[in-house]
């Protein structure tokens, strides 16, 4: 399998630092493990896609070089269920929202 094609979890800091808040606002959590993630699974591939259409650029992908390699984990995605119930929290930053913004600040 190609790096491309690795499959993550990807959260705006945004989103982290709502979380990181919401944790800590938590007077006697039952739990003091918590998942900060979206649950939502996207491919490096997808990320790409997203920015180029964020730039307004239709490009061929083509993804060169070494595949992954032997320890990396090709599907890595967490499960917010936790924190979720424990805070009512849940991620309110879309990956094409993040990559706007990041974009933005690079052209500004």
């Amino acid at each position: 399998m190609a790096g491309w094609n690795s499959v993550r979890d990807f959260i705006d800091v945004r989103d982290v630092v709502s979380a990181y808040l919401a944790i800590l606002d938590l007077e006697s959590p039952a739990h003091t493990t918590f998942n900060v993630c979206t649950g939502r699974a996207t491919s490096i591939g997808d990320v790409v896609r997203t920015v180029l259409d964020l730039q307004g650029m239709q490009r061929e992908i083509q993804f060169q070089g070494h595949p992954n390699s032997t320890d990396d984990i090709p599907f890595l995605v967490g499960d917010p269920t936790r924190l979720a119930e424990a805070t009512g929290w849940t991620a309110q930053q879309s990956l094409a929202d993040s990559l706007h913004t990041m974009l933005q600040t690079l052209h500004s």
